[in-house]
């Protein structure tokens, strides 16, 4: 009905995936239509937010890009991790630097910017933005946006009702260019939009004539997209236009984590195997209840004493279990790898437990291998073959025993040939003594 609406001229910009149905904004820029002393007013109230879509930095880390997409965005990447909205080339001074936002922060301070001016119309491009605003909004505060926004219009909307011929193919900054004589880049588009509508508007109708009120939006188009395409492609898209979005395709890259270590540490071998999945899983038998459950002594390990004096035992396999929090595997035991074959080395190897990671880690280096790639303090794992709970630094140790000839490492350091021949002595004096294999004792003194 007759009466006035303040009418808010919106443009936004897109950033898509074809393996998403999911809009992200990157930009909203609105001015609204007022009177200053009897004359139209384009920039009654302006407002503009720059948007970093979700997932921009996985983007540009973590993928091969076909194109800029920052320049794309006309955005720059700070030291800080931020995003700056200019140019790359660009110098702009401190108090003028615009900042990228989540986008969530910029569809609220909007909604902030609408209420100032209350029963107020949108005006759009195409329905389509026009309706993928709207949702947002909604998604933020649904009441508060009931409260402002009374209807809406769009560009071939209004073309359409005003007898425009050939509005189905009229472009905006076509008919700009040509009725105003103006460079297109003194304006921004909401002007662009805005004062193109009122002069169409003015030779027929009332421009509220020709709105709808904001309950009769159409839903937003929803996108093709398939996420098992085996290429994926990013736009960045505009409305006002439409023909020449940038598009570029995004191949994950395989990232290989290397670790720099200094002199006095001890040193990793190589970087980790890949394998198929069905390769994976090691041919190991679950560990028995009976060992698994049970607190053996830890080859190789010191026990710390308790208050009353006693021996303290150590902690039982489900407990180890929980102090590897990114462990992802079933069952946890430490297996033989292969021989690092570097003449200054020769040392015998350990596979990481973790299976996601599956490097082959020398055996003096395993234990910070966990700590700094994995976060995960081990106190210790069962051995894949005995079964025994085994620490991190008897490996060296415990291994060559176990394994027999398996791995053909320099042959096995003396502790572990004299506590071989202390257990054979001990046998042959106390035959009724059984020493499980990979175990061993101390001498009383």
């Amino acid at each position: 009905k007759a009466g006035y609406y303040p009418i808010v001229s919106t443009h936004i910009e897109l950033f898509r995936s074809n393996k998403s149905p999911s809009n992200k904004l990157t930009k909203i820029s609105c001015c609204v239509l007022g009177y200053n002393s009897g004359v139209l007013d384009y920039n009654t109230g302006t407002f503009f937010r720059a948007i970093k879509p979700h997932g921009l930095e996985s983007y540009l880390d973590n993928y091969k890009l076909g194109g800029d997409l920052l320049k794309a965005l006309n955005m720059t990447r700070e030291d800080d991790g931020t995003f700056l909205y200019r140019s790359q080339f660009e110098i702009v001074e401190d108090d003028k630097k615009i900042g990228c936002v989540k986008e969530h922060k910029a569809l609220k301070e909007l909604l902030d910017f609408l209420q100032n001016y209350p029963g107020c119309v949108i005006l759009g491009l195409d329905e389509d933005s026009v309706a993928i605003l709207v949702e947002k909004l909604k998604e933020v505060n649904k009441e508060k946006f009931k409260k402002i926004v009374v209807g809406f219009t769009y560009w071939k909307r209004v073309l359409k009702y005003n007898d425009v011929a050939g509005y189905r193919t009229l472009d905006l900054e076509e008919y700009f260019t040509q009725t105003f004589q103006e460079d297109l880049s003194s304006n921004t588009i909401p002007e662009v939009l805005l004062k193109s509508v009122m002069e169409v508007s003015s030779k027929k109708h009332l421009l509220y004539k020709i709105c709808k009120r904001i309950g009769c939006l159409e839903k937003a188009i929803n996108l093709e997209y398939d996420r098992k395409a085996n290429v994926e492609n990013v736009e960045v898209f505009s409305s006002f236009r439409p023909y020449v979005s940038a598009t570029f395709s995004a191949e994950m890259m395989e990232q290989v984590i290397v670790s720099s270590e200094s002199d006095s540490e001890p040193e990793e071998t190589g970087r980790s195997v890949v394998s198929k999945p069905e390769e994976t899983t090691r041919n190991i038998s679950p560990l028995p209840t009976e060992v698994r459950d049970t607190n053996i002594p830890i080859d190789g390990a010191v026990l710390e004493k308790n208050t009353d004096g006693t021996e303290a035992k150590p902690p039982p396999q489900a407990q180890l279990a929980r102090e590897l929090p990114e462990m992802q595997t079933k069952e946890m035991y430490w297996d033989m790898g292969q021989l690092d074959t570097r003449i200054d080395k020769r040392e015998g190897t350990v596979i990481c437990p973790n299976l996601k990671c599956n490097s082959q880690v020398n055996f003096c280096n395993i234990e910070n291998h966990l700590k700094k790639v994995h976060k995960a303090k081990v106190t210790s794992l069962s051995c894949g073959k005995c079964k025994c709970l085994v620490a991190p630094s008897a490996l060296a140790t415990h291994f060559p025993l176990c394994y027999d000839s398996h791995q053909h490492v320099n042959g096995p350091p003396q502790s572990s040939i004299l506590t071989k021949n202390l257990n054979h002595s001990i046998i042959k004096e106390h035959p009724e003594v059984t020493i499980i294999d990979g175990l061993s004792v101390v001498e009383d003194n």
